[in-house]
């Protein structure tokens, strides 16, 4: 179930979901995250972002990530990989992507992206931060792990 406004402030508060956030952020049912740099994209171009917030998702709950409308009626394509596991902890990494024909200006601190969080059945047996993960506490926007592996033929 995706949790509502009431219950979003209370893990905020109650258990440092977020942090540096301010409760205009929080809407019925999900939290606005906010572009921690200034970003130009050209038309076609591709580029990594980060999130303001550093999100800290406890381990009874899981976190989905998604692109603003209004971002995405310009051509903008926000993705997060989608999915925040119990326990992550970090800035979330966005995938920017603009297809259309104009350059896009995003501004240092603007709403990018909005984050749902829902609560699981149980508890995991294996976390997060108990996995063999590559993007526990990553600060600033990171780069896939794969990224040697997979174009190491090229360079």
């Amino acid at each position: 179930m995706i949790l509502s406004y009431q219950t979003l402030m209370g893990l905020i508060l109650n258990d440092d979901l977020l942090d540096d956030f301010s409760v205009d952020q929080v809407q019925p049912a999900s939290i606005d995250l906010r572009l921690a740099q200034d970003i130009e994209l050209k038309p076609m171009e591709f580029k990594l972002a980060s999130t303001v917030e550093y999100v800290k998702m406890p381990k009874s709950h899981a976190g989905k990530v998604e692109g603003k409308s209004s971002l995405a009626r310009l051509g903008l394509f926000i993705h997060a990989a989608g999915f925040i596991d119990p326990a992550f902890e970090g800035n979330i990494t966005l995938e920017l992507f603009n297809c259309s024909q104009e350059t896009i200006k995003l501004n240092k601190n603007m709403k990018i992206c909005q984050m749902c969080v829902e609560e699981i059945d149980v508890i995991p047996q294996k976390v997060y931060n108990e996995c063999d993960n590559h993007y526990q506490g990553q600060q600033g926007p990171v780069e896939s792990y794969l990224r040697e592996i997979l174009f190491k033929e090229t360079r």
